[in-house]
Order: structure tokens, then C-alpha cells, then sequence
């Protein structure tokens, strides 16, 4: 009976210890991509994209934690690692609005540097219960353009020669440029900008420019073409 409380403390031990050194593995800023529907409720479904960063945490009964902000829960989610690749979602209560206290659970792993998750989301005075698969990214935060002033101007119209003017600073980078009409549709995309952007052959109207790196959004704008 001591040999085998005694295995079983060198196990505990050696549990701990791994999941403490691999805990550096999971930390970082990720896009996720979930994709939801309610158990019991045939044919709804919901897709969110939205940003988590997994710290370490030193509270108890969990070593990492990420900050939620989806489905009435606007808190700390507390998680497990539980080897290399693992962790679980620890089953937590919250406190929503108007006395909606959602429980969550869940589990996920981390693959290189993409994150895989499913999460259960519940509530005692709600009928069914939303479940979301999802996946995402790391984001790599080298060589990021940081966020453009808002109130400065990237992008403007020179209405005599019926092109899009790039302002310098986002000139020869490796940045997307999108134009998008008022009915959501991507009808011009471009890479490695250049000074200017063709429009004569497009019909009068109001569009979105936007300008992304690594898929992030860091500049948009909106021309009118008369």
C-alpha cells in the first residue's frame, strides 16, 4: 500500500512538473474562428471571429487563463494544461446581465501555432445549450504596421486622374489593399502597394478602402466616386 502511495506521489510530481515547463507554449495572442449552434435547436448557427491572449495564471487549480468577451460573459476564463498540447476549460459560473449567469466548459489544444477549442456555453433559466467549435491562429507580433492615426487620411481620390492615392507609408510593404461596394462585396484586391490605384472603370458610388497585414484590418477609409 506505501509503494503505491508512493507512485502515486511521483506521478503527481512529475504531472506538475511537465505541465509547468510547457506552459510557455500556450501563451500568446490568437484569432479564433467559432463556429456555433444550439443543442436541441435544428438548423441555427452563428459564426464569431474574435481575439483571446492566454496568460499564465497563478491562481489556483489552473495554470493558464484567457480573457472572454462572447455570449454574456465578459471575464477571465481559467484553463488547465495538461501536456504538451492539452488543456481543459475548468467548468466556471458567471455573472451576466439581468441575472443571466452562463456556465462554461470546455477543452482545446495548440498545434505548432495554430489553437483548436470547443466550448459549451449554458444557463439554468435558458433553454438549450450553445456549442462552439472553433480554430484560429497565433498572431505573429513582429513586423506588424502599428494601428494608423484615425484622423490622418491614408487614402484619398484625385477625381482628375480616376485613381486611389496610397499615402507613402503604406507604400511598398507587404500590405493588401481591398475596395468594397455598399452591398459588401470585395470588388478590387491588391498586393505590394503602389502609389496609386486605377478607377476610371468604376461606376459611381460610395466604396470602403481598407488596408490589411497578415489578414488584420489596420487602416480603412471611404472614397466617393462622382
Amino acid at each position: 500500500m506505501k509503494q503505491k502511495l508512493l507512485f502515486l506521489h511521483i506521478s503527481l510530481i512529475v504531472t506538475l512538473n511537465l505541465s509547468a515547463q510547457n506552459i510557455q507554449n500556450f501563451l500568446g495572442k490568437y484569432e479564433i474562428q467559432a463556429n456555433c449552434i444550439v443543442d436541441g435547436f435544428d438548423g441555427y448557427s452563428e459564426f464569431h471571429t474574435y481575439n483571446i491572449e492566454i496568460e499564465e495564471n497563478t491562481e489556483e487549480n489552473s495554470n493558464i487563463k484567457f480573457f472572454f468577451n462572447k455570449h454574456g460573459i465578459n471575464d477571465y476564463v481559467r484553463a488547465m494544461v495538461l501536456n504538451d498540447n492539452n488543456f481543459d476549460i475548468l467548468p466556471q459560473q458567471f455573472s451576466g446581465e439581468e441575472g443571466f449567469e452562463p456556465n462554461f466548459i470546455g477543452d482545446g489544444k495548440i498545434r505548432n501555432d495554430s489553437i483548436f477549442m470547443q466550448y459549451h456555453v449554458g444557463a439554468e433559466n435558458v433553454i438549450g445549450t450553445l456549442i462552439c467549435d472553433c480554430k484560429g491562429k497565433k498572431k505573429n507580433t513582429s513586423n506588424i504596421v502599428s494601428p494608423l492615426e484615425p484622423n490622418k487620411s491614408k487614402i484619398y481620390l484625385d477625381a482628375t486622374k480616376q485613381v486611389i492615392v496610397i499615402d507613402e507609408t503604406l507604400q511598398n510593404q507587404s500590405l493588401t489593399f481591398e475596395l468594397i461596394n455598399m452591398q459588401g462585396s470585395t470588388i478590387l484586391k491588391k498586393s505590394n502597394l503602389s502609389e496609386s490605384i486605377n478607377i476610371a472603370n468604376l461606376p459611381s458610388g460610395i466604396y470602403l478602402c481598407r488596408i490589411l497585414q497578415n489578414g488584420r484590418i489596420i487602416y480603412s477609409d471611404k472614397i466617393v466616386k462622382k
